[in-house]
Formats: structure tokens, sequence, C-alpha cells
């Protein structure tokens, strides 16, 4: 299923042609509405107006409580992007067209117009419905109703049940730029790669970080100490639309050199850190975002550069980075 937005009301007629054809085959002109607005778009009229505007369009209200068919209308909306989806049902909960529609717009106005006008289209193009059978006199009793026809499934268009929009998990991979303070002897930089889960609340990720060599003059002897490190983070997210809110760990390795000195030699060692994240999502497009953080990490075992059996570098407690990255999320 493709979505497409909504350039104009138009177009979405044009989209519910599938819609009505398939209606017409259920046997009745009217429906009964079922209209379900994600919390995400609560800012989407509501049902009472969706029917106003269908009966505004078709001149009198088309929606009754015993009609045989359904119109289904679920709308939510998704990276900045209101989604809207129409299904006709007939009752056995079978759907016999269904349309999807999208706009980039900011507010839900031209989705939701567009939806009205498709309703409408797809509705008139029904045959008039039975009304109910009136009740029987008392002294007689009721007749029986006659059931309404069920249509049969298309033979192109096989049947398929009614279903929500997806709220699963989805797989996102990216790679970020970052700036380090504290994590070597100087202000540094660093690629990370990452792959990870995205809920609608949550998300979690793997990261693999690669620090560049930083340096700085000894603090004990002359010459210099440099360092760099690789690192595996795990970080678990809290989120609400955009943002997120982070736990993050990391362990690694630690290299290290003295140089500028008579003897220069080179080590290395773990590490272990922890701390937490800030972050912000922005959509470039259905499949891809920039994605912005700010990290603050506590040193748990603080690492020390020693020249001569004294230390000429000792990690800060507290090291702190700021990246920017592309990613892209697969359904």
């Amino acid at each position: 299923m493709t979505f497409a937005p909504i350039t104009s009301i138009s177009a979405a007629c044009l989209g519910m042609a599938t819609l009505a054809v398939a209606a017409d085959a259920g046997g009745s002109r009217s429906a009964r509405l079922v209209y379900t607005r994600a919390p995400e778009a609560s800012s989407c009229p509501d049902e009472a107006a969706l029917r106003s505007a269908v009966a505004g369009r078709m001149g009198f209200d088309p929606f009754l409580p015993w009609a045989q068919q359904t119109i289904l209308f679920q709308v939510w909306r998704e990276h900045r992007r209101y989604r809207a989806r129409l299904q006709l049902v007939d009752p056995e909960s079978f759907t016999h067209g269904t349309r999807d529609l999208a706009s980039d717009q900011s507010t839900c106005a031209e989705l939701f117009d567009a939806a009205a006008l498709a309703i409408s289209i797809a509705m008139d193009s029904l045959p008039k419905d039975e009304p109910p059978p009136a009740p029987a006199p008392e002294s007689a009793p009721a007749p029986e109703p006659t059931p309404a026809p069920v249509s049969a499934p298309a033979p192109e268009s096989p049947p398929a049940r009614i279903s929500a929009p997806s709220s699963g998990a989805r797989f996102t991979l990216g790679v970020d730029a970052l700036g380090v303070v504290g994590a070597e002897p100087a202000p540094t930089a660093a690629l990370a790669a990452f792959g990870g889960l995205r809920w609608r609340a949550a998300s979690t990720y793997v990261e693999v970080r690669a620090d560049a060599p930083a340096a700085t003059p000894s603090a004990v002897s002359p010459g210099r100490v440099r360092a760099w490190s690789y690192q595996a983070v795990l970080v678990s997210c809290v989120r609400y639309r955009e943002a997120s809110l982070c736990a993050v760990g990391a362990v690694g390795v630690l290299y290290g050199e003295s140089t500028g000195i008579t003897n220069p030699s080179s080590d290395s060692g773990p590490f272990v850190t922890a701390g937490a994240r800030v972050g912000y999502d922005w959509p470039l497009s259905d499949r891809f975002y920039l994605r912005t953080h700010l990290d603050a990490m506590v040193d748990l075992d603080r690492a020390r550069l020693q020249i001569g059996g004294g230390d000429a570098w000792t990690a800060p407690l507290i090291a702190a980075s700021g990246g920017a990255g592309i990613a892209t999320i697969f359904e």
C-alpha cells in the first residue's frame, strides 16, 4: 500500500475511485460511521464535524445505525505528517475498498476536507437502501425483516480483515559525527554507527564509536601524552513524539602513548562510563531523519596516563559530547 501526500482536494477524489467501485456492489446508499482518532491527531475535527461535512456535501445525513455497510475512518499523525485511512466494511467485517491519505500540511484541515469529499463520492454511487421495517400492530405479529443482500468479494481483490495502523517496532540504522570533551586528553572528534528498535514511546540502540587521537602536554615531565578510544554503547530511551530522554552505558578500550621524551611508551586499558542523553529527531522524509543529541557521561574508573610513575594525565570525572547524524527507518 502506498501513502501519497495530498496536493489538492481533487487528488483525493480521484484516489477514492477504488472505494466507490467496491461500494457499488454493497447495495447500500447509507452506512454506519466508525471514527477513530489517535491522541497525536487530537487537533483534527471530531466525528460530529465529519458527519456534518459529509451531510453538507450530499444534502442529507447518510449515516444510519441500521445500515448494512460501514465506513471506517481512522486518522493519526506520524513524523509530522497527518495520515488517514478510509475503509468500506461489509456486515461480515470484510473490507471491500480501502484508501490511504496523507498530508504534509501543519494542520489537519486539508486531509479532513479531502476525506469528507472522498466519502461523499463513494456514498453517492450506492443504490438507495430500504428503511428499517416499521413495528407491527399489537394485534398482529411483526413481519420478519428481509435480510439485506451480502455482496461477494471482487475476484481481483480478495477481502481482507480490518487492519489498524501499525504500532509495532521499527528498525533504524544510522551514523553520527560527534564532538567530545573529557574522554581524551584534549577535545576531539568521533564517529559512531548505530542500529536499534524504535517504538512510539521508547527506543533502544547499540552504538559503536571511535574517538580520534587527542594530545596534551604531560603534567609531570617534558613531552606529551596522546590517547584515543573505541567504545560499545547501549542507549535506552523514553520518547515523546520526536524528543527523547535516555540512559546511556558504555564500555571500551583507551589507548595511550607518551611522545617527545627519551623513552616513549604506549599502553591500553578498559574503561566503563554511564550517563544520560537528551535528543531530538528532525524528520526529513518518511524514511529518513536527522538525529541530534547531547550526552553527559561519568567515568566509573578514571583512566590515568603515567610517565615515570607520575600521572601525566587523569581523565575527568565527567565527559560530554554532542552529536548529529542521519538515520533511516525500516518498517
